[in-house]
This record gives structure tokens, C-alpha cells and sequence, in this order.
């Protein structure tokens, strides 16, 4: 077998088993929510998503996430516009998806599928995806003997149109949605995550400091509990 034959092959073998750990920590659960969540959403009498249509779109906007320098349309150029480019976008989008099809996913894309609660809660249309993920990474992920928790933010200007916008200075991306989120100390892999609610927490819900030993103490316990028995060590 020639070396690029054999290049070839491993590269293969080797986008494989990404994919593979993504898909694992991924969750089929969330997966699923997505999908069905996503079809309802659809026009009716369009060609419903499937689920191997539905991981070639989070692949194609993970590719868009991390590659700088290029418009969203850039990815759909004709070979010939390619060619006529001094730099030209490493993906082809073409082989992949159509372009209509892409912005009508991404039109209609959704991951809920619950009904809203009888009360006001700004956070419904979320909350199942979060319960799904943090589940799916305490079944099938085992930290190692150090853990860390920190804080992450989502980007969102407008405070106005953001419930549970909160405002970090010390952050790169300082407006948007606070969670907390747990990491492996030796993968630097996520396991999990908590929103930060703060006064749009709904009253109806259960208190997240059921036993009174304020927010800090209760926020631990909470973010700690995938380790209760695996003797890591944590650190803040």
C-alpha cells in the first residue's frame, strides 16, 4: 500500500473517532430533542430533517464558528468563483448541503418540545436541553482527580431582549447569559453546566437552596454531585 493510501486511511480512521466522541458527548438524547423539536417546527409538506442531515448541519456550523476571514456565502461559491479567489474558504459547502436548505434548517432550528409551564418562566424553552446534556455527560463521563469550576458566558447585547442577562466586566465577552460550567482538570473536557437565573427565576420552581446555606455553598453542591464518590479533587 502507497503512503498516501495509508495517510488517507488514518485520516479517515481518525475523523471517524472524532466524530464518534461528539456524537457520545453530544447526547442522542439532545439529539433527538433537536431533531423532533426542529420537524415540528418545519413548513408543512417540506422533506422532514433526518438525523444524519441534522449532524452534517452542526458539523457545517462548527466549521463556520472556527473559520475566520470568510462571509457565511463565501462557504457556497461555484468552483469557478473559487478559482478566480486569492483565498478561498477551506469547505465546500456544495458537496454537503444545499444553501436553501441550510437557512431553511437554520430557520426553523428549535430544541424544544415540552409545552410552556402554567406559570411565567423565561427559561422554559431551555431547560430540557440543559437537563438532557448534564444527564447524558454524568452517565458516560468520569472526571479525572481534579475538577474546575468556573464561569462562561454566552454573548447577548441587548439586556432588554435577554432574560438572566448579567453584565461581567472581567470576562473577554462581559454581556449575555452567565452559566456556571465544571471541566475536567486533565481533558479540559465540559461536564457540566448550570444557567445562572438570577430575580427570573420563577417562584414556582423548586429553590436552589432547598437546605438554606446560601448561593454560593448550594451552587457547589449542585455542580459537584457527577463527582460524589470519584475522589476528585476540586477546585474554584
Amino acid at each position: 500500500m502507497s503512503l498516501s493510501r495509508v495517510i488517507s486511511s488514518m485520516s479517515t480512521m481518525f475523523l471517524s473517532v472524532n466524530l464518534k466522541v461528539f456524537l457520545m458527548i453530544f447526547g442522542d438524547g439532545v439529539l433527538n430533542l433537536v431533531l423532533d423539536s426542529t420537524n415540528q417546527s418545519l413548513p408543512q409538506g417540506t422533506v422532514k430533517l433526518t438525523k444524519g442531515e441534522l449532524v452534517r448541519f452542526l458539523g457545517m456550523q462548527l466549521a463556520i464558528a472556527t473559520t475566520t476571514g470568510f462571509g457565511r456565502d463565501e462557504f457556497w461559491l461555484s468552483d469557478v468563483a473559487r478559482r478566480d479567489m486569492w483565498r478561498s474558504p477551506p469547505y465546500n459547502f456544495n458537496l454537503l448541503m444545499s444553501k436553501t436548505r441550510y437557512l431553511l434548517i437554520l430557520k426553523h432550528l428549535s430544541f424544544a418540545i415540552d409545552d410552556p409551564p402554567p406559570f411565567r418562566d423565561k427559561f422554559w424553552r431551555i431547560r430540557q436541553i440543559l437537563s438532557l446534556w448534564n444527564c447524558n455527560m454524568t452517565e458516560i463521563f468520569s472526571c479525572s482527580f481534579v475538577a474546575c469550576l468556573d464561569e462562561s458566558m454566552s454573548l447577548w447585547l441587548n439586556g432588554w431582549t435577554c432574560p438572566g442577562w448579567t453584565f461581567v466586566p472581567r470576562k473577554p465577552w462581559s454581556m449575555g447569559n452567565e452559566y456556571h460550567t465544571m471541566c475536567c482538570g486533565v481533558t479540559s473536557i465540559m461536564f457540566a453546566i448550570n444557567l445562572v437565573e438570577g430575580s427570573d427565576r420563577p417562584k414556582e420552581l423548586p429553590s436552589l437552596d432547598p437546605e438554606k446555606k446560601g448561593p454560593t455553598v448550594s451552587l457547589l453542591l449542585r455542580m459537584r454531585k457527577p463527582l460524589y464518590t470519584k475522589g476528585t479533587d476540586f477546585r474554584v
